[in-house]
């Protein structure tokens, strides 16, 4: 096992960007290289100079959430003496639709279908005080509403919920001792399509479609540590195996495949049981707060206060480690895109983006004073490079297997946006809004 401890930085500069001779290619190197010149001056530049574009529309502050689908932007924004609205709108800015929000707890949880769902089930209501409201994404109307009740997430044409009637708890998955109803709901109309009670003392947990609302599987954890698989669109059960840990004496658990992720109370680090036998297949223990999922081909990462891991996915050896740094921005099965924020949740503390050889852990070449987005468009990661001490900076597609990034536009980001792509155009929020055609 090798563990890199990144060394000193090296500036960044252009990259070489496609095959010499290629027209587009020196087009795009100038692009770049002048937007490298703008940031290395640290010079506030007019939104479309330089070559860079002017994002199709803006908002400067006060942006809770902002989300694309279907060729739209929803948008959550506050509002002074107000609990804010929702908003719907073209990706030119456009306001198409607007909706107070009736508490400042009720949040957009999803889009999906053509319908947008509205959440009211968190903040310090209790659970039975929460409603869903589901309205059409065109137009705003609002299709139904139902009260007491926690959305989980889509499956298919349908929306699984959780019946809260009576739960005082904070929240839905607080009450352990509790049966829990779970319900599939036509996404439009709300219609009841299936219902199933879990018993007391049952963990569920649901699997979540890599970067979606969707759920490909629901999975209960019994009292008497067995894992039940039911489908999201029927409610049925699909499989059934032992885990060899009760329910009680489990924090939470995951399901990947045929294998759980499983928090023990009382234990520090994860265990990950193999679902043919039961048993503990490996161990990932010495830290008390660890995210251990698969990532690249063969490989498993443990992300946590000491850094990225690479763990091997039979045995659970750790392959290679990169110290200093504990943000994934992204993932494929040859490599892993990772840096910092800037942050105190980044032990660097410093905002930088690199690959890592997901065979080998070897590091690339670094983008210093560049944050990762979390959004991708294809195999590139979008990234943004915000001006020092101000709210403006420059947001573009990172190849981390070239190292090269091509401007997608400028404007007011903040230090840490988060950015997402569809339907020809990327998405970027921070405390504003920007909204730029796919270069």
């Amino acid at each position: 096992m090798s563990v890199i401890d990144l060394g000193a930085a090296e500036p960044w500069s252009p990259p070489d960007g496609p095959p010499r001779g290629s027209r587009r290619g020196r087009a795009w190197r100038r692009v770049a290289a002048v937007a490298v010149a703008v940031l290395a001056a640290g010079l506030l530049v007019s939104a479309g100079a330089a070559g860079l574009e002017a994002p199709l529309f803006s908002l400067e502050d006060r942006v809770l959430d902002a989300r694309l689908a279907g060729g739209m932007v929803f948008v959550t924004r506050y509002q002074v003496n107000t609990l804010g609205q929702f908003e719907g709108r073209s990706v030119t800015g456009q306001v198409l639709w607007t909706r107070p929000r009736a508490r400042d707890t009720e949040d957009l949880q999803l889009l999906a279908g053509g319908v947008v769902v509205i959440s009211s089930v968190y903040g310090d209501l209790a659970a039975q005080d929460g409603a869903v409201t589901v309205l059409d994404a065109r137009t705003g109307a609002e299709l139904w509403r139902r009260p007491a009740v926690a959305a989980y997430g889509r499956a298919g044409d349908r929306l699984v919920l959780q019946d809260v009637r009576g739960w005082t708890e904070r929240w839905a998955g607080s009450g352990r001792e509790r049966e829990k109803h779970l319900l599939g709901v036509d996404l439009r109309t709300g219609a009841t399509r299936w219902e199933r009670t879990l018993p007391g003392r049952s963990l569920v947990s649901l699997g979540y479609r890599a970067g979606t609302d969707d759920i490909g599987s629901i999975d209960e954890l019994t009292a008497d540590g067995k894992v039940v698989r039911r489908d999201p669109g029927s409610g049925a059960e699909t499989a059934r195996w032992p885990l060899g840990v009760p329910a009680d004496e489990v924090n939470w658990f995951d399901v990947y495949g045929d294998r759980a992720v499983v928090s023990r109370i009382g234990v520090v680090g994860v265990e990950v049981y193999d679902g043919a036998t039961g048993l503990v297949q490996w161990r990932y223990g010495g830290v008390e707060f660890a995210s251990v999922y698969p990532c690249t081909a063969g490989h498993w990462c443990a992300v946590d206060g000491g850094g990225i891991h690479a763990l091997d996915a039979a045995s659970g050896r750790e392959v290679w480690g990169v110290g200093m740094y504990n943000t994934v921005f992204g993932a494929d099965d040859d490599i892993v895109v990772a840096g910092g924020l800037g942050t105190s949740a980044s032990p660097s503390h410093e905002t930088v983006v690199f690959p890592i050889d997901a065979r080998t852990g070897k590091v690339g070449r670094r983008l210093d004073g560049w944050v990762g987005a979390y959004g991708r468009v294809g195999r590139r990661q979008i990234v943004a490079h915000t001006d020092p001490g101000q709210w403006y900076g420059v947001v573009g597609l990172y190849d981390p297997r070239t190292g090269g990034v091509q401007v997608v536009g400028r404007g007011q980001i903040g230090p840490t946006p988060r950015c997402t792509a569809a339907d020809g155009v990327v998405l970027c929020s921070g405390n504003g809004l920007n909204v730029w055609r796919l270069p």
